[in-house]
């Protein structure tokens, strides 16, 4: 006597609502088929309110991207190391010099003069990047440049209430920086501030520079910061990684858990169905075992 095959059932779990509830049946009618593809549709303009992300979801979201982000941060770390072998390096040489007033023969005469360097130097700053300092110098070390070009390499600033003024230039080259620097302010030491430094009553002048820093060789470039700008590349990968995470995540509609289903339904869940890892398996390698009867 021949047995017939037993018919394959499917199971559809119940759907505990109540009376009253606004459940959608025609929505309903085709989520058997979506659920056994792990997938369901998206939720309608009714549904409830999208739960927020907490620390657990986030570190979740890391684990579980973990190698695009490190992908994307490694893209990113050597982007900005080709940066830096690429850009021609730049180099900042500096010096330093002193003003002082000359006519300081007492106590208030000092006060006074101290305020008055203070103010001089002010103009003495902005005369240190014009023609009338730039031009000797480009003369005397025979350069093949203007004022103006010049001009843009050098930055001079004042410490506030101070009578000193810092001269900064800035070269491809840190012997070209370092000799420019040192070339312009003795410039203004020697010549200017005597040319336009108004004079004393008996003759002498009354405002004097002193170069009390000279400028050194530079040997670390100013331009490009190597290890700064492997940080910003590491930071600028790892917050892109995490942000394309947490955006392929809002996008994946797959259910993989409770919490899934509950961003995407307000219909509880009343049952767990355990994944049977040897099913798994054996439907990878195309084998299907069926239990004795």
């Amino acid at each position: 006597m021949s047995t017939a095959p037993r018919r394959k059932e499917r199971v559809y779990p119940r759907i505990a609502h109540k009376p009253d509830a606004d459940v959608d049946y025609r929505s309903l009618r085709g989520s058997s088929t979506q659920a056994s593809a792990g997938r369901y549709p998206r939720p309608s303009q009714n549904a409830g309110p999208e739960m927020e992300l907490t620390l657990p979801d986030y570190l979740s979201l890391l684990r579980k991207y973990w190698r695009s982000i490190a992908a994307i941060t490694l893209v990113a770390i050597s982007l900005a190391a080709t940066y830096c072998v690429l850009v021609q390096p730049t180099y900042t040489s500096k010096a330093s010099l002193f003003f002082s007033v000359n006519s300081a023969n007492s106590a208030s005469d000092l006060n006074a003069g101290s305020s008055y360097a203070e103010s001089q130097v002010q103009s003495f700053a902005k005369v240190a990047c014009t023609d009338i300092v730039l031009q000797p110098v480009i003369d005397k070390l025979g350069l093949a440049t203007t004022p103006g070009q010049l001009a843009e390499q050098v930055t001079v600033t004042v410490p506030t209430k101070t009578a000193t003024l810092d001269l900064a230039v800035v070269t491809n080259s840190p012997d070209s920086a370092a000799q420019l620097a040192n070339a312009i302010s003795e410039q203004l030491v020697t010549t200017t501030i005597d040319q336009l430094s108004p004079p004393s009553p008996d003759g002498t002048k009354s405002v004097t520079a002193t170069i009390i820093s000279s400028a050194e060789l530079p040997v670390v470039p100013t331009t490009p910061n190597t290890m700064r700008n492997l940080a910003l590349g590491a930071m600028l990968g790892l917050l892109l990684g995490a942000g394309l995470a947490i955006v392929r995540d809002m996008l994946n509609l797959s259910i993989h858990s409770e919490r899934d289903i509950e961003r995407v339904t307000e219909i509880p869940v009343i049952g767990v169905v355990p994944e049977d890892d040897d099913a798994v398996r054996n439907r990878r390698h195309g084998a299907v075992r069926y239990p004795r009867l």
